[in-house]
């Protein structure tokens, strides 16, 4: 626990965070972040790559440990996302879908390969918000 840092444990946490089907934990090493992470060094950052593609207007609208995604392109990204971010199926009421729009809605596991290192995570992984700083 970082020192003079209090946390509620009184407190309700249901509803705190959005309810997505999916979480990414991105790791940088830095002790705070502006409100939008996707707005960190002018939007050249993973956050912003991961908006676009799976964002409310992302390619790809619609928890695996990653030790190393490199930032020399935007195609690891877009490998995490149609990887392992995508939904292997897609509920019923996509079937109106043409299939090839459903097909680019779906988990391609050929992306997987391209990212090195990936495993489950097995262990119990707690996350403090680093938001606003004032530690």
């Amino acid at each position: 626990m970082p020192e003079g840092f209090d946390i509620d444990h009184k407190a309700p946490l249901n509803g705190l965070i959005s309810n997505y089907a999916q979480h990414v934990l991105i790791c940088t090493g830095k002790d705070d972040w502006p409100s939008r992470i996707e707005e960190d060094n002018s939007g050249d950052n993973l956050a912003a790559d991961l908006r676009e593609l799976v964002g409310p207007k992302g390619k790809f609208n619609d928890f695996k440990y990653i030790p190393f995604l490199p930032r020399v392109s935007f195609e690891s990204a877009e490998a995490l996302v149609r990887g392992y971010l995508q939904p292997e199926t897609l509920h019923p009421m996509h079937d109106g879908l043409s299939p090839i729009h459903r097909d680019r809605l779906t988990r391609k596991p050929t992306y997987q390969g391209l990212l090195s290192g990936v495993r489950d995570v097995e262990e119990v992984v707690v996350l403090i918000c680093g938001h606003g700083g004032g530690m």
